[in-house]
């Protein structure tokens, strides 16, 4: 989501749904369950990750990074779909 503040500056919104989309893919892609992208995130049972990712919830900046390193891409990638992105496959 975009808002335009001047013609010179635009805010870029993120979509929790959209985020957890792409946590979900690139989790699935690395062949690993939400239980252990859970336990390597210190999250005491995988309920928090599937909140995450069905975009009912959105995780704090902190943990974000983490998902992004573990994954292995950018938080701009997690975030709005752009920035770094590899795929371990």
């Amino acid at each position: 989501m975009l808002k335009v503040l001047n013609k010179d500056k635009i805010i870029h919104y993120y979509n929790r749904e959209d985020v957890g989309r792409r946590i979900k893919l690139l989790r699935k892609s690395y062949d690993l369950t939400q239980s252990e992208l859970a336990d390597l995130l210190d999250y005491t049972g995988e309920r928090q990750l599937q909140r995450i990712e069905s975009g009912q919830t959105a995780c704090s900046v902190d943990k974000l990074m983490e998902i992004a390193q573990i994954l292995n891409v950018s938080t701009d990638y997690l975030l709005f779909g752009t920035g770094e992105y590899q795929c371990k496959k």
